[in-house]
């Protein structure tokens, strides 16, 4: 395994700022060895922390660069993280299933009281003008009887008439014709 240096202070030198090196690699140790020495740094050099933290050492400062281990031993510990990675992401998944569950059914109840709402209000209301209208007719008719049956005449004309390509065939004695062939006869007759 394979360590940073760790910066230390010695009890015996607390003025200077030493380098612990801890690595059970004995050819590691060396060339880190080697190289704090060019740098200037006065290394100590431990086999584990176990036996240098006994000497009298207070670590300030460890960071670790690098952890080796044997290949079955690596292989099994990223096949642990993907299974452990691959619970949490199954797990996030089914909370947010049900959470988007949840909220769409939330929505479409909130969806169907809104539309049926919408439509007892839109009945009422037509309600209320289909009672306004027949009010206001037997008032015009009760005003005037015959305007009201010409006007009404009227409409029927404009439904049965009003459409190209239609073909009416009626007696011309009939009542459907009453006010085109004579209004004057007709007005007079009540």
């Amino acid at each position: 395994m394979a360590l940073a240096p760790v910066h230390a202070q010695s009890e015996q030198s607390r003025g200077g700022l030493h380098v612990l090196f801890a690595d059970d690699d004995p050819g590691m140790r060396a060339i880190v060895m080697i190289n704090l020495e060019a740098e200037g740094f006065e290394p100590a050099l431990a086999a584990a922390f176990d036996s240098a933290l006994a000497g009298g050492v207070a670590v300030v400062d460890v960071r670790v660069q690098r952890i080796d281990l044997p290949d079955d031993v690596a292989a099994r510990v990223y096949e642990s993280m993907k299974q452990g990675f691959a619970r949490t992401a199954l797990r996030l998944r089914a909370e947010g299933q049900s959470a988007s569950t949840g909220i769409k059914a939330a929505a479409d109840r909130r969806r169907t009281e809104i539309l049926a709402n919408a439509e007892r209000d839109a009945l009422r209301i037509r309600g209320e003008g289909d009672a306004a209208s027949t009010q206001i007719y037997a008032h015009a008719y009760s005003k005037d009887p015959e305007f009201y049956a010409f006007y009404r005449s009227l409409q029927a004309y404009e439904r049965a008439l009003g459409k190209d390509g239609d073909l009416l065939v009626l007696t011309p004695d009939g009542e459907f014709f009453q006010y085109l062939k004579d209004p004057e006869k007709r007005r007079g007759a009540k």
